[in-house]
């Protein structure tokens, strides 16, 4: 069984573990399994603005613990749109919950086996234009869309995953407008 927490680094991104950093419920847990098998990594958008920094994965830890009441981040790893460079010239991506926790990511069984990767933002998808409050962007930032390749790279290493049929997104999996339509083309093309 590989580590599965982080450092990680390759030539593009670092892999920072900020999982003991965040808010978590004061009384709930996530469940926890140990050598837990992963067979799928999944997509997600955090549908909400892009505070640069750690407070982006701090407010999204906040929000999932205070206005859900939820055990803790229901992500395993954090994207930011804006990351901040580390010395050696990496975007600095973030792990926000160890790899044997199965959290709320995703829900319809696959939270039992999978892996939640997040791009912090709200994209657009077509079903979610009419019933947006707040405009989305368009797509993930260059610096997301290279990291998150990077991201897939290492996890599909780590776990020894191929696109097909491993690589997913929310939007396959009772959550139509998550994570909006370059990352779940993206997804389509990396499966073939």
């Amino acid at each position: 069984m590989p580590k599965p927490e982080a450092p990680y680094t390759d030539d593009a991104i670092k892999v920072v573990d900020i999982t003991d950093d965040l808010k978590k419920h004061h009384s709930k847990k996530y469940r926890r399994t140990k050598a837990r098998p992963i067979n799928r990594v999944i997509l997600h958008h955090t549908a909400g603005g892009v505070t640069p920094g750690l407070r982006g994965p701090e407010s999204t830890a906040e929000w999932c613990v205070n206005g859900r009441g939820w055990p803790g981040m229901p992500y395993h790893v954090y994207v930011p749109y804006t990351p901040m460079i580390d010395g050696d010239g990496r975007m600095i991506v973030w792990q926000t919950q160890d790899f044997d926790v199965r959290s709320y990511h995703t829900g319809g069984g696959q939270n039992k086996h999978g892996i939640g990767v997040v791009c912090q933002g709200l994209f657009v998808s077509p079903y979610c234009l009419k019933t947006l409050k707040r405009q989305p962007t368009d797509d993930p930032s260059e610096a997301q869309k290279t990291a998150i390749r990077h991201v897939w790279t290492w996890l599909s290493g780590l776990y020894g995953l191929s696109p097909d049929p491993s690589l997913s997104c929310h939007a396959w999996h009772g959550k139509p407008a998550c994570p909006g339509r370059w990352l779940e083309d993206w997804v389509r093309r990396m499966r073939g």
